[in-house]
C-alpha cells in the first residue's frame, strides 16, 4: 500500500477511534513543547511480544523487554525557541520464550526541537553501528522510547477532533536514518492534560548486519518497518512530558542470508508508564 494511502486510512481510523467528537462547540487549542531547563523523568518502558512470525507462519514464540527510560533537558534556549532533549535507556532487560537474551544497552538519543517537539536537528553524537538491532533481539527500543516521550503536536492550534500529519528524518542508535512518519488526532482536553492518538511508521533503511544464530555470517536485513498503531499518549501541557503512552507494534523484515530469505514480523504491544523525578 502506498503510504499516501495508508496515512489518509490511518487518520480517518484514528478519528473514528477518538468517538466521532463533534467539533462545532470545541475550543481551540494550542499544543506546544516547552520542558523546564532543568526537567529529568524516568518512566518505565516494556513491550510484551504476543507473536512472532516466520512467512506468516506463527512459531508460538512469545517475549517482552524492559527498560528504564531517562528524558531530560540538555540544553533550554533562553528564547524559548528550541530544545536539546536526550532520551536515554538503562536496566535493558528482554527475555524470548522464557529465556533471558543477552543485550547490548544502546546509546542515548540527542534530539534539538523546536516548540512543536519537531525535529530541527540531531546534535553529534557517537551512534553504534547499524544493525545492532538484530543483538537487541529484534526489538528496536530506543526507537520506541522516544516515540513514546517525545508528543506528536499539531504545527498550528486544533480543537478537540482535528488531525494533522506530519514526516521528519530521524537517526537511532543501532537503526541509522530512520524515516518517520505520522497520522494524530487530538482526542480530548482535561485541563492541562491532552489526549493525542496517533498512528506511526518507522522505515528503515537496508542494512548488513553480523547474524546472532550463525557466528560469522552476515545478513542482509531489508524492507524493516516499524508500525505503532493506536499510540495514545497523555501529554501534560503544563509540564512539555508524556505522563503515559500505550500503544500496538507490527515490525516486519526481510532477512536474507546465503541459504535462505525469512519473511519476519513481529506484534507486540507497549507500555510506557508515569514518569517521576530522576537523576539522568
Amino acid at each position: 500500500m502506498r503510504f499516501s494511502s495508508w496515512l489518509c486510512a490511518a487518520a480517518m481510523t484514528i478519528l473514528a477511534l477518538a468517538g466521532g467528537l463533534c467539533l462545532a462547540d470545541e475550543p481551540v487549542v494550542t499544543l506546544e513543547f516547552t520542558p523546564a531547563a532543568d526537567l529529568a523523568d524516568s518512566p518505565a518502558l516494556r513491550v510484551t511480544i504476543s507473536e512472532v512470525l516466520l512467512t506468516e507462519a506463527p512459531t508460538g514464540l512469545t517475549g517482552q523487554a524492559t527498560a528504564a527510560v531517562q528524558v531530560c533537558t540538555q540544553e533550554a534556549d533562553p528564547q524559548g525557541q528550541f530544545f536539546v532533549m536526550r532520551v536515554g535507556l538503562s536496566k535493558v532487560s528482554q527475555q524470548m520464550a522464557g529465556r533471558n537474551l543477552a543485550v547490548t544497552t544502546p546509546g542515548p538519543v540527542v534530539l534539538k526541537l523546536d516548540r512543536r517537539a519537531r525535529l530541527l536537528e540531531i546534535p553529534a553524537q557517537d551512534p553504534p553501528p547499524v544493525g545492532e538491532i538484530l543483538s537487541q533481539g529484534g526489538v528496536p527500543l530506543q526507537a520506541i522510547a522516544v516515540i513514546c516521550a517525545i508528543p506528536q503536536l499539531p504545527e498550528e492550534p486544533v480543537a478537540p477532533g482535528g488531525t494533522w500529519t506530519h514526516e521528519e528524518t530521524w537517526a537511532f542508535p543501532g537503526l541509522g536514518e530512520v524515516k518517520l512518519q505520522a497520522a494524530s488526532v487530538l482526542v480530548g482536553m482535561n485541563g492541562d492534560l491532552a489526549a493525542i492518538r496517533s498512528n506511526v511508521r518507522l522505515s528503515v533503511p537496508d542494512f548488513e548486519a553480523d547474524n546472532p544464530l550463525v557466528p560469522g555470517q552476515k545478513v542482509q536485513v531489508r524492507n524493516l518497518a516499524v508500525d505503532v498503531t493506536d499510540l495514545a499518549q497523555d501529554y501534560d501541557t503544563a509540564r512539555s512530558v508524556v505522563r503515559r503512552a500505550e500503544g500496538k507494534i507490527n515490525a516486519s523484515l526481510e532477512a536474507r542470508s546465503p541459504d535462505i530469505v525469512l519473511p519476519v514480523r513481529v506484534v507486540a504491544a507497549v507500555e510506557y508508564t508515569e514518569p517521576g523525578p530522576a537523576n539522568p
